[in-house]
Parts: structure tokens; C-alpha cells; sequence
């Protein structure tokens, strides 16, 4: 199983295992660094992977203009060290597609999968304690699949 077209947003320095893993899995890959530049290039993707490095990283009004171009992309918002409080103290991203780095490997697997139709969604509006359900489901194996 592959995504057919990964588009991946933001800087990649310091996190090039992830990449690398996020390139493995997609047939196309396109990168921008901004949400700007992307909303001005009019990409579309199967997964939309945005690294952000630092809370503030990406302005509010460009997430919201970027949530309102993408409404029913899958997205995940890759959350670095930086950003552990996050969820406490800012609200830009949708809680459901934000991931911190101990599961972005897992949550892009499970990616793939729902993509392919083997897994449910999780929505956008889902609740922590679904987040949190989701985040704990095992990633079947290749031989699983």
C-alpha cells in the first residue's frame, strides 16, 4: 500500500528519518515550505504532512485559510519538542491531526491504511478521548495487510 501523492509542508532539517520514511510511502512527493507558498501552488494530495517546529511557526490566519482550502484532506500536523504544550496553550490545528514525535511514525502507517480503506478515519472534530483510542491502535505488519 502506497499513497499516491504526499504533499509535505514546512522544513525538513532535523527530521530527515521521518522524511525518509514519509517518501517510502508515496508514489509522489511535493514540498513547500510555507502554507502560503502552498495555497498559491494549489497542490492536492492524499496526505497533507506539515512539520512545524516551533508553536508559532505558522501564522494563525494562514492555518485558518489553509484548513478552509483543504477541508476534507487527510492531514497530519507534525509537532515537534518545541511544541509540547500545544494543545494547552494554542488552537490552531484541529487537535485530531496534531501528532507529536513519538507517534509520527505509527500515525503515518495508520495513514496508509485508511487511505487503502482498511481503517476508519479520524475525523478532524474527534474528541481527546478518541485521539487518544486511535493513537493506542496497534499498526498491523506488512504480512497483516
Amino acid at each position: 500500500m502506497t499513497i499516491e501523492t504526499l504533499l509535505l509542508i514546512g522544513r525538513t532539517t532535523g527530521r530527515e528519518d521521518f522524511v525518509t520514511l514519509c517518501t517510502r510511502q508515496a508514489r509522489v512527493v511535493r514540498t513547500c515550505q510555507t502554507l502560503d507558498e502552498c495555497l498559491n501552488c494549489e497542490h492536492s494530495a492524499s496526505l497533507i504532512v506539515i512539520l512545524q517546529h516551533w508553536p508559532d511557526e505558522f501564522p494563525r490566519h494562514a492555518v485558518q485559510a489553509f484548513l478552509a482550502h483543504y477541508p476534507v484532506s487527510r492531514l497530519m500536523v507534525c509537532l515537534d519538542a518545541w511544541c509540547a504544550s500545544y494543545g494547552r496553550t494554542r488552537g490552531d490545528w484541529p487537535p485530531a491531526v496534531c501528532v507529536f514525535p513519538e507517534l509520527w511514525a505509527s500515525r503515518l502507517l495508520k495513514e496508509v491504511l485508511i487511505l487503502a480503506g482498511k481503517l476508519p478515519p479520524l475525523p478532524w472534530t474527534a474528541g481527546l478521548d478518541e485521539i487518544f483510542a486511535f493513537d493506542q491502535l496497534p499498526v498491523p505488519s506488512e504480512s497483516e495487510n
